[in-house]
Order: structure tokens, then C-alpha cells, then sequence
């Protein structure tokens, strides 16, 4: 009889690692679709990263050259 009590214990025991397990998974997949959906979105917007970065550095490159004195060298 303690046996079967025992072997009892262990099945419940299982099935609730196996519902926490199947959780933990579900959480573990909205996880990646989210990555997913970002990835996806940094790749639409790279490019426009890097146009806004050549914009940055050709008005600094501008500022740089309408700042200095009118006789010094360029």
C-alpha cells in the first residue's frame, strides 16, 4: 500500500512539473515571437539609422567649417 502511495505522489509530482514545464515553454515562445517581431522591425530601420548618422556627420563636417575664422587655412 505505501508503494502505490509513493508511486501516486511521484505521477501527481510529474504532472505538475510537466504543467510548470509547459508554462515556462508558452512564456518561452511569446519570448521569441517578440524577438522575432523586433529583429524584423531593427532590420526596417537600419537603414534609416545609418542615412540619419551620414546626415549627423556631414552637419557637423558643415558647422565645423562655418565656425572657423576667415584666416585660418582650411
Amino acid at each position: 500500500m505505501e508503494r502505490s502511495r509513493e508511486l501516486m505522489d511521484n505521477v501527481e509530482l510529474k504532472k505538475e512539473q510537466y504543467r510548470k514545464l509547459n508554462v515556462e515553454l508558452a512564456k518561452m515562445e511569446q519570448n521569441l515571437q517578440r524577438l522575432n517581431t523586433n529583429v524584423k522591425e531593427t532590420l526596417e530601420q537600419a537603414p534609416a539609422f545609418r542615412e540619419m548618422g551620414t546626415y549627423h556627420a556631414s552637419l557637423f563636417m558643415a558647422i565645423q567649417q562655418a565656425s572657423k575664422p576667415k584666416d585660418t587655412p582650411r
